[in-house]
């Protein structure tokens, strides 16, 4: 076994205290919405949710165990292997456990902009493309080598990988998209409200609320200059770690602000 240390016990109490966080949120957030017979699409969606994170918190607590996050030179082959193989299982995950929840943001801002109907059309356009550059970027990172396993074995006869400078500009396009949506969904709140029945004060309070899913672009931007950073660096265990931990970090964001503006 690898040892367990450098920015392997971060990602794996990241990932716990996010759990955690989760596992309070959203039941609560059902049991309140089920309580008032309120339960609509974005909580159906949420809890499809749960699948793709429960597999992605434990990709990254197997995989802290398994070197990444570990400096390069305290691994072995083997074991740089194994912690190539787990970071790639986590970037597949992180792809199909964010679109339920940016789907879930877009069904509950439509479900405010139901009578403005060009926001509901930027809303169903917005879900279609993150959905499917998503989804793009996930088949990007399967099936960029061949054979598949070569994206962390390249001792593997006759194997071959696009581009790393393919790859970033795969991660680059995909961030990029995440964030403009990111703020088009966080600042969707006040045109929404602007012509609303509610006294000034519970306008802004509300916005507010609706609008914190731009801590997310944050953590995206964050995220963004590690992955940046990687194709540089000389310790990329290491580097792999802490886009582990702020690839969470990120979804973490998503869902809270999800269920809190719910």
């Amino acid at each position: 076994m690898p040892p367990f240390e450098d920015n392997a016990p971060k990602i794996v109490g990241t990932v716990v205290a996010l759990t955690l966080l989760g596992s309070i949120v959203l039941p609560l957030r059902i049991h309140v919405r089920a309580s008032n017979h309120a339960l609509s699409w974005e909580d159906w969606t949420m809890m499809v949710a749960l699948v793709p994170w429960a597999a992605l918190s434990a990709v990254c607590i197997a995989g802290a165990f398994h070197g990444v996050g570990v400096a390069e030179g305290k691994l072995t082959v083997e074991e740089r292997q194994n912690a190539l193989m787990w970071f790639w299982l986590f970037e597949v995950l992180w792809c199909l456990a964010v679109i339920p929840v940016k789907l879930s943001i877009s069904f509950m801002l439509g479900r405010i902009a139901v009578a403005k109907r060009p926001w509901v059309i930027g809303l169903y356009i917005i879900s279609v493309l993150v959905t499917t550059i998503t989804l793009l970027g996930s088949f990007y990172i399967i099936f960029r080598c061949t054979p598949i396993s070569y994206a962390w074995d390249t001792s593997t006869p006759g194997g071959k990988c696009q581009s790393p400078s393919m790859l970033a500009n795969v991660y680059y396009a995909t961030t990029a998209v995440n964030i403009a949506i990111d703020w088009y969904c966080a600042l969707l709140p006040i045109p929404l409200l602007w012509h609303a029945p509610l006294d000034l004060r519970t306008k802004f309070s509300v916005a507010f609320l609706l609008s914190l899913g731009v801590l997310a672009s944050v953590a995206a931007c964050v995220r963004q200059t590690y992955t940046v950073a990687l194709t540089s660096s000389h310790d990329v265990e290491r580097s792999l770690g802490m886009l582990m931990i702020w690839g969470c970090t990120y979804y973490s964001f998503l869902a809270h602000h999800e269920s809190r503006a719910s």
